[in-house]
Parts: structure tokens; sequence; C-alpha cells
């Protein structure tokens, strides 16, 4: 009989820390009236881990944020017409439910005359996603994807290549809504290669619904590539070299007029990696004597890759678009282990050992769609790729 109330107390500990997590909740209001203010923005952003996340208040008002973190956290509400108000917050991680409530007032401002220039917010939230805007980043200039994606909150690019997602690796990379031939072995190099200046934007689903077939993933990231509509011929050239005399350089080329599209961009890139491995390990054995392992492993590695995208999209009426697209990646990795061991075990001995390696990547997509257009908010996309 206490063995199974011991069994039952066990599960029911382990069941309760499955289910406990640390929530936000509240309520936002306008100051003047006392109403709830819906569709309000609401954001959370750790200060020393990774995390961001945000909700948008439902018609009484109300939004809820979970999983939050043991962290300092910046709480900010946002809603149009009226004054951003933030709140500053020491998480501890305990299980709780924290009650946090907002009350806005309308911007009103007395101007005279002023110059206005627009300028977009880096980071928005929607309904089921978030949205960062590449053209508002102050890197976009000159870097690549891999560069983006590593700026946005949640997302992490190890010194390895893994692209993560809030700490989980099990991500999935779209190019434009689709897979586009992107898997775990070459969505890193792919990445490498893509300039951020052909990105419109990157859309981060954290939490997908049953549309998007998420079984198993921590979260989709969607890169939206740039549509450019502007008649006749234009592109440009990019190149980039870093400390480690690693080189880059990238080109596109674009043509447009009212029936057709079309787009080719190539990029090459030279990548050079170095790493240090020490090792120092002592033993005592039997009181004295004292058995020790040292090791130092050094290893060099130069990667080389070519990136090729070429498609076009055909108007066959201004509600109806036919396109077919595809990329390309070719490239070489090469590595060099050297390793030198010290060792006494028996008796002092010494050695290297010496390991080389050569990868080669290749990987594409070719994509064919059609897409009609009902209105701004209705469409109907029919693809296949292989």
């Amino acid at each position: 009989m206490k063995r199974v109330i011991l069994t039952l107390l066990v599960i029911f500990a382990a069941t309760s820390i499955v289910h406990s997590q640390t929530i936000l909740r509240g309520k936002v209001t306008d100051t003047s009236t006392g109403k709830a203010v819906e569709f309000a923005s609401v954001s959370v952003k750790g200060k020393n881990s990774n995390f961001f996340d945000g909700a948008t208040t439902d018609a009484q008002g109300y939004y809820t944020v979970g999983n939050l973190p043991n962290d300092t956290l910046s709480i900010s509400v946002s809603c149009t017409g009226y004054e951003e108000h933030i709140k500053v917050i020491v998480c501890h991680g305990n299980n709780e439910t924290i009650n946090i409530d907002f009350a806005i007032s309308n911007a009103v401002t007395n101007l005279g005359e002023v110059s206005v220039e627009a300028m977009r917010s880096q980071m928005r939230m929607e309904l089921d996603k978030k949205v960062f805007d590449v053209s508002a980043s102050t890197i976009a200039e000159g870097a690549s994807v891999a560069d983006i994606l590593n700026d946005i909150p949640s997302v992490e690019l190890t010194a390895e290549g893994t692209i993560s997602l809030r700490g989980s690796e099990s991500v999935i990379i779209w190019i434009n809504g689709k897979p586009s031939g992107l898997d775990a072995e070459n969505q890193t190099q792919i990445l490498e290669q893509l300039p951020a200046e052909s990105i419109e934007r990157v859309e981060v689903i954290t939490n997908p619904s049953s549309k998007y077939s998420p079984e198993g993933t921590a979260g989709i990231i969607n890169i939206v590539l740039k549509e450019k509509r502007k008649a006749g011929y234009y592109g440009s050239i990019q190149a980039g070299i870093n400390s480690r005399l690693g080189y880059n350089a990238s080109g596109n080329i674009f043509y447009s007029n009212n029936k057709i599209d079309l787009f080719g961009s190539l990029g090459y890139s030279s990548r050079v990696m170095t790493s240090e491995n020490i090792t120092s390990r002592k033993t005592v054995a039997g009181g004295s004597d004292t058995v020790y392992l040292n090791s130092v492993g050094n290893t060099q590695g130069r990667g080389h890759n070519i990136f090729i995208r070429l498609g076009g999209t055909y108007h066959l009426t201004s509600r109806d678009d036919i396109s077919l697209s595809a990329f390309g990646m070719f490239g070489k990795q090469l590595n060099n282990t050297d390793v030198e061991q010290s060792y006494n075990i028996g008796k002092l001995l010494s050695g290297n050992r010496n390991t080389s390696g050569a990868n080669k990547m290749l990987g594409g997509n070719v994509s064919l769609g059609y897409r009609h257009t009902f209105s701004d908010r209705q469409n109907i996309d029919i693809s296949a790729d292989y």
C-alpha cells in the first residue's frame, strides 16, 4: 500500500512540473474612458536572455503571454492613436501567474509646420507571427540572410551552423512560403549565400496552425524575397571580406515590364574556420601514483560555395500570375585537424594524430506556381516543387 501511494505522489509531482509555467496576463484600458482597448500589441523582451514574445489584446482588452523565463523582462504596450507604455518586472520563474494591467492615454500633440519622414518598425507583431523588416535593419547592407537571422530575437545561429528557434533545433526554413529544397544539411550553407539586399522580410511563426503541418517542429521561419516591378533592367553587386580573410561576392539582375518579371542571382563565398581545443587531465591513483593526459587540437577549414538563382513571373491578368523559379548551390568544405597528445599510462608516451576531410555540398530546387488574387486578403496558390 505504501508503495502504491508513493508511486501516485511521484506521478502527481511529475505531472505538476510538466504543466506548470510562469504566465503574464492583464488588461489594457483607456485612461480617459476606462474602456478596454482591443488589438493593442503587447511585447515582452528579456534583458539577459534571448526571450522575445508577445500577444494582441482581445475585444475585452485582455492579453496573455506564457513560458516566461527567469529574467528581467521589459513589457511594452502600443496601439494606434495611443502613447507607448513600458513596464519592467523581474520574473523569478516560480511557475506563477503575474497580473500586469496597463492604462494608456491618447497621443495628442499640437504641431506647427513640420517635415515628416516615415520609417518602418524593424519588428512588428501579427496575429500568428512576428515579422522582421529587413529594410529597417542597420546590418542588412553587405550581410547575408544568416546574419539577419542571428539578429532576430528568439532565433540563434550557432558557430557550427545550426539554426534554432527558442532553443530548439527542430525548426523549418521556408523561402516565399515554401520549403524550396532546404533541409537540415544544406539550409545553413544556402542562407549564407543569399544576400540580405534581396530579402523583403522574415516571418517567424512560433505557434503554427494546422494549415502549416507543423507536427514535431518548434516553428517556421519564412524568408520572403523582394518582388521588384519597376520597368526596365536593374541590378546590384556586393562584395565583402572578414578578419579571417574569408570573402564573398554576389550580383543580382532584374528585368520587368507590364507582363513579365525576370530575375537572376549569382553568389560566391569563401569561408575560413579555425578552432583550438585544449585538454588537461590528471588522475591520482593508489595514493601516490599520478596519471596525466594532455592534448592540444587545432582545426583549420575552408569552404567554397556558389549559389545560383533564376526565375520569372508571367502576369496573365491583373489577378493571375504564373511563376517558375529555380536555385542551386554547389560547393566544397575542407577540414584538417591536428592533435598532439602526451600521457604517462605505464610509461611516458607522446603522439600526433592528423585528420583531414572533404565534403561536397550540392542542393537545389525547381518550383512552378500559379496564383489567383480575389482581393487583398483572399487568394489561392497552387505550386509544384522538385
